[in-house]
């Protein structure tokens, strides 16, 4: 990606979030190869993290993502939401999409309203321990990372809901390398991740795609 684009797609994202403090905030890009198809910024709050990314959905399609997710202090989601527009839209009107994710002992229930479907619900039955993820959105990384340092054990087993997938489940294998690193074995890819505080500080994929913690403004 050219870098006036970039530097184009840092502003966009940026500039709807309040000014954050670096120790509380995030502030990731995700590439692959030499292409970016995200850039994300987030912000702490207490038992909350409330951020922003844009995303790349397919070729010369981005989006742009408003979300807030609350956790309990063993690091499991207690509730999620996400509001989505296409990059063309005006993020002050109504999202094309929105979706709000409620956790159970052994459910996870998204509720979908899309401005031309409607509104769909699915339930799916899960193992305990069990957290939603998303792919190329770093927040669900570092949330992972978040779960095992939590837990203090050199090897974690941490099953996923992939979230919008029609229910697909994942166990993923994270064995402590070290102390300020990590690795995450899905049934796909493997990860190397960079882990400083406790906290995602970078992370790559095997199949070329690679995450890096943003410069703290």
């Amino acid at each position: 990606m050219k870098r006036g684009l970039l530097v184009l797609l840092f502003f966009v994202a940026s500039k709807h979030l309040a000014a954050q403090q670096c120790p509380r905030g995030i502030d990731y890009v995700t590439t692959f190869g030499s292409d970016t198809i995200s850039v994300e910024h987030g912000e702490f709050r207490s038992d909350s993290l409330v951020g922003s990314l844009l995303g790349m959905g397919g070729p010369n399609q981005w989006s742009f993502v408003r979300y807030e997710a609350v956790f309990g202090a063993d690091g499991m989601f207690r509730a999620f939401g996400q509001a989505i527009w296409p990059i063309a839209g005006d993020s002050v009107k109504a999202p094309a999409q929105v979706s709000v994710v409620s956790f159970g002992p052994r459910t996870i229930t998204a509720t979908v309203t899309d401005v031309r479907r409607g509104a769909q619900v699915q339930t799916d039955s899960v193992a305990a321990g069990t957290l939603p993820y998303m792919d190329n959105v770093p927040f669900f990384l570092a949330a992972i990372v978040r779960r095992v340092v939590l837990l203090q054990r050199d090897t974690v087993l941490i099953p996923t809901l992939w979230l919008h997938t029609g229910g697909h489940q994942e166990v993923f294998t994270v064995v402590k390398r070290g102390a300020d690193s990590l690795q995450i074995t899905t049934p796909r890819v493997s990860w190397r991740v960079a882990v400083s505080d406790g906290r995602l500080l970078g992370a790559f994929r095997s199949d070329s795609v690679s995450v890096a913690r943003g410069a703290c403004r």
